[in-house]
């Protein structure tokens, strides 16, 4: 039984992981197609992981990128603790890469049962 349950699991883990990938390049195309530059994809820092950083005019854009079942259950996945985690990775990027452009936070929300949502500026820099 214990076996079973572990097997389910790393098999929902492997699933999630992959729809997780889908969505990010998924997002990534649709920036593009929206005039954004991707500079990075799947940023890690020791303080956490930037899902896409982009760029367009003078506007440095971090995006968390969810994929759900539903859009509503996409922004509210969308924690605190996530939003403070992606804050703290910034600032890591920032130190590491300094700009004078513009920063902003946006969200891109993927679902099988919608087009998917580009949510600009959704915390304070």
């Amino acid at each position: 039984m214990q076996i079973e349950m572990s097997i389910d699991r790393h098999h929902r883990g492997k699933r999630s992981w992959k729809r997780g990938k889908y969505a990010e390049s998924l997002s990534a195309w649709i920036l593009r197609f929206k005039g954004y530059s991707i500079l990075h994809k799947r940023y890690r820092s020791p303080l956490g992981e930037i899902d896409l950083i982009a760029t367009r005019g003078n506007t440095l854009v971090f995006v968390e990128v969810k994929a759900r079942e539903s859009l509503e259950k996409a922004i509210h996945a969308i924690s605190f603790y996530q939003q403070e985690r992606l804050k703290k990775a910034v600032q890591h990027y920032l130190m590491r890469y300094p700009t004078t452009q513009q920063v902003r936070f946006d969200a891109m929300l993927v679902s099988s049962r919608a087009l998917p949502v580009h949510l600009k500026n959704i915390l304070e820099a």
